[in-house]
């Protein structure tokens, strides 16, 4: 990934999330590592809390949303049965 990319990640305990990276840093073992930042940092755990996430735990990179094609409630209209 580049930083700023979206990743999916296996965070501590065997947790798949999806995270910001946002740079390139070493883990507490010193292998090569991503720091990994949540989009909403007083709702989620990232970096600040464990530490840099090692390369082989960064799986994948985002490239698309699928789902919910519209916003989540309450951040806007969500459409109805018809599609309005």
């Amino acid at each position: 990934p580049r930083p700023g990319a979206l990743v999916v990640a296996r965070l501590p305990g065997g947790v798949m999330a999806v995270k910001r990276a946002a740079e390139r840093r070493p883990t507490e073992l010193a292998e090569p590592g991503w720091w990994l930042l949540s989009d909403n940092p007083a709702e989620g755990a990232d970096s600040r809390q464990y530490g840099a996430v090692a390369d082989d735990d960064v799986v994948a990179v985002v490239i698309g949303r699928v789902w919910p094609l519209w916003p989540r409630p309450g951040r806007g209209a969500v459409p109805d049965s018809n599609g309005a």
